[in-house]
């Protein structure tokens, strides 16, 4: 099995919160894994950082793992 293709996007979520009648909004990075298997696998992480976080996974993670 190898991996064929790596994707990593940065999408805005709502989260409950208790006591709260709203959800707040949080900036999440999911990052999707396909291989020539058929298996797809998911990340997720957020955080301030997320944006560099995506480029990182986007230029450099994802060069090092297809194949």
């Amino acid at each position: 099995m190898k991996i064929e293709r790596v994707q990593a996007k940065v999408y805005r979520v709502p989260a409950g919160v208790p006591l709260l009648e709203r959800p707040i909004w949080r900036q999440v990075v999911l990052c999707r894994i396909d291989t020539d298997a058929g298996i797809t696998g998911w990340g997720m992480t957020g955080g301030f950082l997320r944006f560099a976080i995506r480029e990182f996974i986007q230029r450099d993670l994802a060069a090092f793992l297809v194949g």
